[in-house]
């Protein structure tokens, strides 16, 4: 970062440069601040130096307290008349200078340095719209030059450009002080001149082009807009995940277009931390907005903000962020212990739910001591019965003083008003999933009453696509699917053999090969399951042959090689499983072999034979599911590790939520087993990161044999 006068400079940067945007009035209150509190300079087409600038900022903003210039070196070249003024500002710590212990006063200040120090010294900045976003505003003037934005002090050029390098002038200093006295005078009386509309989205997943897609929701944000809405857009969580835009980028193609769409706002959702910790917070120093949630924290500490404020005519709105506590099995574990597996975040769980409802209630406490009038949690929480005491019904009926709750996580689109812990009212809304749905909602200026609903789009094409919807968003989608087909092509490991779902040698009547993953071992069904065993860190993980779709040719292995193996997007999850539910599982799977069957089972942490001269004794229900086994078993010598499997025993158990969770391919069996990681990655996502990561992009020698390694074997006659 580059060094500047001021601390904790942020992110995106404006300023008003023609007389006509301010008006004359605006002048001349300018005229009048300067000639009563400095000497002005005579030029007004000068440029201002620093000492000047600071100086008027400093006093227009009132600052007080008695700091000190004597820790600057050149604190002697400071003119006399801007001393005290300078000093304000160090006290308020507005004003640092430089590595070198140099001010520089008689320097021309830029107008991006001198727009971050007007932002310091308004912290109750009445923020009243939308910030204009400026194309030439360095990353650590953008977040203050928006609240200048946001406040109508800064406009820019009109072309996204703002001259943000350039040196500022005394005219300007001017106009942005008269334009502060403006909005002083006209603060007197408060209350809305239009109506808050906030626009929300959850559960995106990467569904960037789907339903009403990014394009659709900056055409109706822009029509928001355009209708004389003060509009906000934010976000509940579950953005960055979910398809291979995300993945191949690791969230950033997703957070790249959501700053060009114009996000205000967004909480972290429990996918959020899918690619692991460190690049999550990574990929929040790449937002333009903000992340907030009150009850994310490392050993104690929060993360992020617990809530913003937005102020719109004087009137103060609070966003509370607040992230399901089943994040923790809801994505991987260890990404959020440290090296000793420890957990060292947390998301304020506890079995009575009382630790999350105390840190929901502080920070709606504190929003509301700060002057917010509406206060609305953004939430990732959803309506999951096993995810209580955490619900968004637990966090409503244990709270008061919000006014509405925007929620997500569980994918639905339901609205629902129910009693808070003081019997009052307050609205739920949620808004589905891959932008099937924009909610939103409105505070009125009329009333003050508060609403929400729901925009939907209910068809198989997208709304860009059916309406022909033409905005800057089409450019910057094309933009990440370009980006997409570059990352699918890249290398990202290499394997030394074949890995195959056919047999190698056998071809049927048309001289094709015939496949065989569904039916027995094959050396890629061993890498895939072991790929779910080492990123679950469970006993046993089993694969479904028929989710396993091509082979990989021997030599370079590219992204999209990998996606294809899995392209039906199912994701890593963990039960607790009795040794006979497992058995049950096995026997389901072999029943149809010699025959093939996409439930066959291939196998990591356990071997086990399939006895084929018995016929299977499955039974199934009325939809063809597992119905139990009622004669004898074929599956026989069931090892896991070295041990017999032992069916009374509790072992954890990793596969994808299609079987565990969703009785995929007839699996009943494990219906009320106990989760302990929900559809915490995809399987193209922990394959990448098996091969890549833990085989060092080398699948090597143990991976040779094409019928794999002996963890599935075929007796197909009796023993004597």
């Amino acid at each position: 970062m580059k060094n500047r006068m001021i601390r904790s400079i942020g992110i995106c940067l404006v300023y008003i440069l023609l007389f006509g945007m301010l008006g004359v009035q605006a002048a001349a209150d300018a005229e009048g601040f300067i000639s009563t509190a400095l000497t002005d300079p005579a030029d007004g087409a000068a440029a201002a130096s620093r000492e000047y600038a600071v100086a008027a900022f400093a006093e227009a903003a009132k600052l007080d307290g008695t700091g000190s210039l004597a820790a600057f070196s050149d604190a002697d070249q400071v003119s006399s008349q801007y001393a005290g003024s300078l000093a304000k500002a160090v006290a308020a710590g507005v004003l640092k200078g430089y590595e070198d212990g140099t001010l520089r006063p008689s320097e021309p200040i830029s107008r991006a340095e001198a727009l971050v120090i007007l932002s310091r010294c308004l912290p109750a900045l009445r923020e009243t719209r939308a910030a204009i976003r400026f194309d030439d505003v360095p990353a650590w003037a953008k977040a203050d030059i928006d609240r200048l934005s946001s406040a109508g002090l800064v406009e820019g050029y009109g072309n996204g450009l703002l001259g943000a390098g350039d040196a500022l002038t005394v005219e300007q200093v001017r106009i942005l002080i008269g334009r502060l006295a403006e909005q002083a005078s006209s603060g007197e009386t408060e209350g809305l001149s239009r109506d808050i509309l906030v626009l929300f989205t959850s559960d995106v997943h990467c569904g960037v082009d789907s339903n009403f897609g990014y394009v659709g929701l900056k055409a109706v944000k822009d029509a928001a807009e355009a209708a004389g809405n003060h509009v906000l857009l934010v976000d509940d969580g579950d953005s960055i995940q979910g398809e291979p835009v995300g993945t191949m980028t690791r969230g950033e193609a997703i957070i790249g277009l959501m700053n060009a769409v114009g996000y205000d706002v967004v909480i972290p959702g429990n996918h959020e931390f899918d690619y692991g910790m460190e690049r999550f917070l990574e990929l929040t120093e790449m937002a333009d907005f903000p992340y907030i949630s009150c009850n994310f924290n490392r050993e104690g500490e929060l993360v992020f903000q617990p809530y913003v404020i937005r102020e719109f005519d004087g009137v103060k709105l609070a966003f509370v962020g607040v992230t399901t506590p089943d994040t923790l099995t809801d994505s991987t574990p260890r990404y959020f212990q440290d090296g000793e597996g420890n957990y060292i975040y947390g998301f304020m769980q506890d079995g009575t739910g009382d630790t999350l409802y105390s840190a929901v209630q502080q920070a709606v406490d504190d929003a509301r001591a700060e002057g917010a009038q509406y206060v609305v949690v953004i939430g990732h929480l959803g309506n999951k019965a096993e995810a209580e005491p955490w619900t968004y019904a637990d966090v409503i009926s244990h709270t008061s003083g919000i006014d509405a709750l925007l929620d997500g996580h569980s994918h639905d689109s339901d609205k629902v008003v129910m009693k808070n812990k003081d019997g009052e009212a307050v609205v739920r809304q949620a808004c589905g999933t891959k932008l099937s749905g924009i909610g939103w909602l409105r505070i009125s200026a009329s009333d003050g009453s508060v609403d929400t609903g729901l925009y939907t789009w209910n068809n198989d094409v997208s709304a860009s696509e059916l309406l022909g919807i033409e905005n800057e968003m089409n450019a910057e989608v094309e933009k990440a699917v370009g980006e997409l087909n570059r990352k699918l092509a890249e290398v990202v490991a290499y394997t030394a053999y074949d890995l195959t779902i056919y047999d190698p040698e056998a071809v049927d009547g048309n001289g094709k090969p015939i496949r065989i993953v569904r039916n027995a071992e094959t050396n890629l069904g061993d890498l895939c399951a072991d790929a779910f065993l080492n990123q679950s860190g469970a006993d046993v993980a089993f694969v479904n042959g028929g989710g396993v779709r091509v082979s990989i040719g021997k030599g370079d292995i590219t992204m999209n090689d990998i996606l294809k193996v899995f392209p039906f997007g199912n994701m890593l999850t963990v039960v607790e499983a009795t040794g006979q539910q497992i058995l049950d599982a096995l026997e389901w799977g072999a029943r149809a072999v010699p025959g093939e069957n996409g439930g066959f089972l291939h196998a990591a942490g356990l071997s086990y034979e399939i006895h084929t001269y018995l016929e299977s004794s499955c039974t199934e229900d009325e939809l063809g599911r597992f119905g139990g086994v009622s004669g004898e078993y074929r599956v026989k010598n069931v090892m896991v590790g070295e041990e017999p499997l032992d069916p009374a025993r509790t072992y954890t158990l990793a596969s994808h939520n299609y079987m565990l969770l969703e009785r995929g391919d007839g699996f009943t069996m494990f219906d009320g087993c106990k989760v302990l990681q929900n559809a915490v990655k995809l399987d193209n996502q922990l394959l990448i990161d098996y091969i890549t990561d833990t085989l060092g992009g080398m699948v090597g020698e143990e991976y040779a044999d094409p019928y794999g390694q002996g963890r599935i074997v075929a007796v197909t006659e009796a023993p004597n």
